[in-house]
């Protein structure tokens, strides 16, 4: 561990959270405030598209910077898909800029850093078996009110095979229709927002 002064590039597609985001950090003794991508910069904040774009970017050339993710995004879908491809701090809008100054120290340490809206997305789906990627495909269709037919002709499955997979997906989530499924899924943010979805 060194007691060298961090370096964050803060870099946001929310322009006016950006410029606020960088003017709270410099408040702090231990963070310096990089205004270059080219610089050797520790730590990036970012949106949810540009973070894991970063990650992509790190994996490609085996370094790079830390990346922390200031998202709107609270889904445990969202999180779960950040976290698999290497995000290192996922943080929900309307934390504190402390609580962003902590994920910037734990993340250069090496750590994973959650706010605790991210982590009680976590924790509640710790007690769930997760779906597959076919059975999410499967709910999302259920969830725009589409039959097993139309689900089966959209997926090129049998309509069998769809009724194997709603059968899975009602044991995993403990309901038992497929509105109820839809709910559920829906409250602990396991599909897809049909409209925008925000950074």
């Amino acid at each position: 561990m060194t007691n060298d002064p961090i370096k964050i590039l803060v870099e946001h597609e929310d322009i006016l959270l950006q410029a606020g985001l960088a003017a709270l950090l410099t408040r702090f003794a231990d963070l310096v405030l990089a205004h270059d991508a080219d610089a050797a910069v520790d730590v990036v904040v970012t949106d949810y598209s540009a973070g894991l774009r970063h990650v992509r970017q790190n994996a490609a050339v085996g370094a790079g910077p830390r990346v922390v993710v200031l998202t709107r995004r609270d889904s445990e879908l969202d999180i779960r898909c950040a976290l698999s491809q290497g995000v290192d701090g996922y943080m929900i809008v309307g934390c504190s800029v402390d609580g962003v100054a902590d994920a910037v120290r734990a993340v250069r340490q090496g750590l994973r850093h959650l706010d605790p809206v991210a982590t009680h997305r976590l924790a509640e789906s710790m007690f769930h078996e997760p779906l597959t990627g076919r059975e999410t495909q499967v709910l999302q269709l259920v969830a725009t009110g589409c039959a097993n037919k139309v689900i089966a002709a959209r997926l090129q499955i049998g309509i069998g095979t769809v009724k194997t997979h709603m059968r899975s997906v009602l044991d995993k989530l403990d309901v038992a229709s497929r509105t109820e499924a839809a709910a559920v899924a829906r409250r602990r943010g396991l599909l897809r927002e049909t409209q925008g979805v925000a950074a």
